[in-house]
C-alpha cells in the first residue's frame, strides 16, 4: 500500500512555510514516518533554503528528502507562479521502495551520471511483476541531455525516467537541487521507485503546427538552409508578412521549429514531437539555426504558441489517461509544467490543474514549473520544451 499526502504554503518566512506543508502533507497522508519527503521550493526562498530544510526535517524525520529550486509550484490545491510558494510530497509503502539519489558536479559527467541512475532504476527489479520508473531534477544550466540519455541506455533500454530541469526567476541565473541538507547547483536530484505499482505518461504541448510539414533539403550540424529547395529563411520569413527583415530577429521570440521524434515521420500528432526556439537567422545565408541537430531529408514544421489549442490538447491527453485509468485510478500524480506555459501561456493560473482535477478529482497532486521537461516518446527518453509532463501512479 503507498500512502500519499501533499501540502502546500506560501508564507514568506521559510520555516512558516515549512511548517505548514509539513504538516499539511503529514496530516492529508496519516503517516507518523516518511520512507521519502519530495521538495519543490520557489527561488524566492532563496538564500534561506538551509533553514526551510531544517525546519522540514524537524517535522517530518524524513528517511529522504530530495527535490529543486523552481519559479513556481504546482499542487492539488492550485498553482503559484513567481512568488513564495512551497510544495511538499510525503510517502510511505510497504510495497514501494524510493531510492533517492544526488549527483555533482553534472557538467561534463552527463553520460556517467546517465549510466548510473539508469543502473538505479532497475536494480530495485525482483521480477517482471515489479515496476520501476525514475524522476530526474538536473541544474538545467548545465545539463546536457543527449550524453545523459546515451548513459541511461548504455545502462538498459528498459530504464524510465521522467522530471524536469530545475527553474528560477532569471535573478540567480543558476538553479539548486536538493538532497537532505544539501543545497547544490551543478547537480542532478532525483529519486527512483521499485514495486509493485503501474505508471502511465501523458504529453501535451503548447506549441502546435502552423502551415505545412516542409522536408530539409539542406542543412550542416543545427543551421538549416532549405526547405523544400527554398530558402530556410524564406519560408520563416513568409511567416511574418509585415514584419520588415530587419526585424527578423527580434521576431523570433515568436515562432519555433517542431521535429518529429522519429525522424523517418513526416506528420505531426500529439505528444509525439519536439519544440526547439529559433536561436539564429542569417540574413545572408538565408538560413535558421536551432538548438538541435538537423538531418536533411527529414520533416519539420513552424510552430506557434497557442492558448486554445493548449487547452484543447491537455484534455486530449488527460481524457486519454482517465480511459486508462477507468477501472484502476491513479494513488498519486507528479506534473512538470514548462514555464513557457501557466500563465505566460493562458494569461491566467491554474489551467492546466483544472484539467487534471476534471478528470482525476483531489489526487493527491505535486509538481513545478520547469526550465524543461524529461519523458520518453516511443520508448526513447527526450528532452522536452513548453511541453507539460503527467505522471500517473496507481497500485
Amino acid at each position: 500500500m503507498i500512502r500519499i499526502g501533499v501540502g502546500q504554503s506560501t508564507q514568506m518566512s521559510p520555516q512558516k512555510a515549512a511548517r505548514e506543508a509539513a504538516r499539511m502533507a503529514m496530516s492529508r497522508a496519516g503517516l507518523e514516518r516518511v520512507d521519502l519527503a519530495l521538495v519543490f521550493a520557489s527561488i524566492s526562498y532563496h538564500p534561506y533554503y538551509p533553514l526551510l530544510l531544517k525546519a522540514l526535517q524537524s517535522e517530518m524525520n524524513a528517511a529522504h528528502l530530495v527535490g529543486c529550486s523552481c519559479l513556481g509550484v504546482i499542487t492539488t490545491d492550485g498553482e503559484w507562479e513567481a512568488q513564495h510558494a512551497l510544495a511538499v510530497m510525503v510517502m510511505a509503502s510497504n510495497t514501494v521502495k524510493a531510492s533517492p539519489f544526488f549527483l555533482h558536479p553534472l557538467q561534463g559527467q552527463a553520460e556517467r551520471i546517465g549510466r548510473t541512475i539508469g543502473e538505479l532504476t532497475l536494480a530495485g527489479r525482483k521480477d517482471e511483476a515489479h515496476s520501476s520508473i525514475g524522476f530526474a531534477f538536473p541544474d538545467t544550466y548545465n545539463f546536457q541531455p543527449k550524453p545523459f540519455f546515451q548513459g541511461i541506455l548504455g545502462a538498459s533500454d528498459k530504464a524510465v525516467l521522467v522530471g524536469g530541469g530545475a527553474s528560477e526567476d532569471g535573478s540567480l541565473m543558476q538553479t539548486l537541487q536538493i538532497y537532505q541538507n544539501q543545497v547544490l547547483s551543478d547537480a542532478i536530484a532525483g529519486f527512483v521507485l521499485n514495486g509493485t505499482f503501474n505508471h502511465t505518461i501523458g504529453i501535451t504541448q503548447a506549441c502546435h503546427p502552423i502551415g505545412n510539414p516542409m522536408m530539409v533539403t539542406r542543412a550542416r550540424h543545427n543551421t538549416i538552409y532549405e526547405l523544400a529547395g527554398r530558402s530556410a529563411l524564406d519560408c520563416y520569413s513568409a511567416l511574418f508578412t509585415n514584419i520588415p527583415p530587419e526585424e527578423i530577429r527580434e521576431a523570433t521570440r515568436l515562432i519555433f521549429v517542431g521535429f518529429p521524434a522519429d525522424v523517418t515521420e513526416s506528420q505531426f500528432h500529439r505528444g509525439t514531437y519536439l519544440v526547439r526556439s529559433v536561436v539564429g537567422v542569417d540574413l545572408a545565408e538565408g538560413s535558421i539555426t536551432v538548438p538541435e541537430m538537423v538531418e536533411e531529408g527529414q520533416v519539420v514544421s513552424f510552430m506557434i504558441r497557442e492558448p486554445n489549442k493548449a487547452v484543447r490538447d491537455m484534455e486530449s491527453m488527460v481524457s486519454e489517461l482517465a480511459k486508462i485509468h477507468r477501472d484502476h485510478p491513479p494513488s498519486f500524480a507528479l506534473y512538470f509544467d514548462c514555464c513557457g506555459r501557466g500563465r505566460s501561456l493562458y494569461g491566467r493560473t491554474g489551467v492546466d490543474l483544472s484539467v487534471i482535477k476534471k478528470h482525476f478529482g483531489e489526487i493527491p497532486l505535486i509538481g513545478f514549473f520547469t526550465y524543461s521537461e524529461i519523458a520518453p516518446i516511443y520508448g526513447v527518453h527526450q528532452f522536452h520544451n513548453y511541453s507539460g509532463i503527467l505522471v500517473l501512479i496507481s497500485e
